[in-house]
């Protein structure tokens, strides 16, 4: 009996996790990480274990409280960003890098690379009707700059370097932060459009806070150091399937209850 209600609870519990991604794989194939392919071993999943928590007890809950949800959404914002321009300037991708280089931070070689920010300061946009594309983005201008950059190191390079988050924020963000509808203009979403938002966008967040989190824990251990990355990526796989669904419909209807 004992055995029967185990295998009974397992069958639920899967059953919701199911029940709650259905209408989620579009969005799902934009993420990089592929839950098959991540395997952590013990000493990495200690780390994982204790980002996923960190990660639910300070960004998520500040992401549920409607008076920190903006700014903890822009905080993730700017830390991916550092990041990803960091990563680029160690590629020796120093104009991209400069061009995602969040405001108020100067870097005495972006002096005179600044093109990529002025072909797009003007730009229109031009986005496709799509999950992530079909709304106003956070700025037309870091939409160009992406695309400009896509163009530049290719879609498959981009990717494998996460800078397609920044689409996904870019995108996601005013969404995400908006449950009722974009203030800026009449659009407004139902709540499966708010979740195919939600899930990306917290999962590239996810991504960047947990790999910043490993980094600080793995500090002077550089064989684990090393795998932060994959760390990272699982984390955020793991919060994005377990977590993020349904958290987005109680947002959006406590949201629109108001």
């Amino acid at each position: 009996m004992r055995r029967l209600l185990r295998a009974l609870r397992r069958f639920r519990s899967n059953f919701l996790i199911f029940a709650s991604l259905v209408g989620l794989m579009p969005m799902m194939m934009n993420t990089a990480s592929a839950a098959d392919a991540i395997v952590l071993n013990a000493e990495e999943q200690v780390i994982a274990d204790d980002a996923e928590r960190f990660l639910l007890s300070t960004f998520l809950q500040n992401v549920e409280n409607p008076a920190t949800r903006s700014q903890a959404l822009d905080n993730s914002l700017q830390r991916a960003l550092t990041e990803m321009s960091a990563e680029l300037q160690s590629e020796g991708l120093v104009a991209e890098s400069c061009a995602l280089q969040p405001e108020g931070q100067s870097n005495p070689e972006c002096q005179g690379l600044s093109s990529l920010q002025n072909n797009c300061s003007n730009t229109d946009g031009g986005f496709a009707n799509l999950n992530l594309g079909d709304h106003e983005p956070l700025s037309r201008k870091l939409a160009c700059v992406y695309d400009t950059i896509e163009s530049r190191i290719g879609a498959d390079r981009a990717r494998s370097m996460r800078l397609a988050d920044v689409r996904t924020f870019n995108f996601g963000l005013p969404v995400v932060a908006q449950p009722r509808g974009d203030r800026r203009n009449s659009d407004t979403w139902d709540k499966l459009e708010y979740r195919r938002h939600f899930v990306p966008t917290i999962e590239a967040s996810a991504y960047w806070g947990a790999y910043l989190y490993c980094r600080k824990a793995a500090e002077g251990q550089p064989i684990v150091r090393s795998f932060c990355k994959k760390i990272a990526g699982k984390v955020a796989e793991v919060i994005a399937i377990r977590f993020a669904p349904l958290m987005s419909d109680r947002i959006y209807e406590a949201a629109v209850a108001r």
